[in-house]
Parts: structure tokens; sequence; C-alpha cells
């Protein structure tokens, strides 16, 4: 059963003339009234139409309703009416609920990025990158010797670097 709008104009001071008692006529008890006169509408709604209509909906799934639970399995609020994004499955005794990334938006738990995605940080070895931010320090930690050359006897570096001595 649909519950019926509430439609009632609620902009009822706003549509008072600027000077109510001198252009519009309104007494005292008469400008009252229209400051009342939302909230008796409101009233009315809830107490005459709202909720007779909650009252006459039943909750479905046995004498208790479904229990709804959460990630943890602890049980959630009682609700009359929910609404489900994601794929529903009833075996009888349980009512299954079955989210996709696309149902909520979410990336899918493997997916992939391009590199070009990356601007920022330092790419390990591990992932395909070098492992540091500069050029000497990525050679250092991938192990590629430090070249060098001179006219004089090389100095300083250490094992494994390549010095070209230019005679």
């Amino acid at each position: 059963m649909a519950i019926q709008n509430f439609d009632k104009d609620m902009r009822i001071i706003s549509a008072l003339p600027d000077e109510p008692n001198d252009v519009g006529g309104l007494t005292p008890a008469d400008m009252k009234a229209k400051f009342d006169e939302g909230g008796i509408a409101l009233q009315e709604f809830i107490n005459n139409i709202l909720l007779p209509a909650l009252n006459d909906w039943e909750v479905t799934g046995g004498s208790g309703g479904h229990v709804v639970q959460n990630r943890n399995g602890a049980a959630m609020p009682q609700r009359t009416r929910l609404m489900f994004l994601g794929t529903v499955t009833d075996d009888g005794t349980s009512t299954v609920v079955t989210f996709t990334p696309d149902d909520i938006g979410a990336a899918k738990s493997v997916h992939k990025h391009s590199t070009a995605d990356i601007t920022t940080g330092t790419l390990p070895i591990a992932y395909g990158g070098t492992g540091a931010a500069t050029a000497a320090d990525a050679r250092r930690s991938l192990g590629v010797p430090t070249i060098t050359s001179g006219t004089g006897a090389p100095s300083g570096g250490k094992d494994g670097d390549i010095y070209f001595q230019i005679l």
C-alpha cells in the first residue's frame, strides 16, 4: 500500500503581504492562526493519514520478520521496508543480498591501473620500479656499478665500480 504524499503548500507566512494588518486586513488572531496553520496541517497528516497507513503494514518473513545482519553477523534494527540494490536470493529460510562493485559504484577487488596513474612516491623494485627517487640511488638499489672516467688514477668509489682512464 502506498502512503499518500503530504502536498500542502507550507509557504503560508511568506505568501502573506508585507503588511498583513494594513493590506491584508488580518487581525492579531488571524495572524496567529496563519502561524499555526502549517503545524496543524502537518499534525493532521501524521495522525490521520501517515500513522494509520504505517499501522496497516505487515512485516513478512515469518512471525519475527527478517533478521538483517551487518558484516560481523550482528543483528541490525528491524525495518518495515527495505530496498536492496544488489542481487536478492531467498531459499525459504534465509534472504541473501549480494552486492557487486557496480551495484554500489566501487572498484572491483582485482583491477589494474596504468603506470601513468602513479604520480607521487617511489615504486619499489618488487613492483617494477627502481626503489629510488634519483638516478644515483636507483643505480645503487639495482646493483648497477658506477662508471666514471678521467685522465688520472681513480680515487674513491667502491668495489664493482668501473673507471676508464683516458691516456
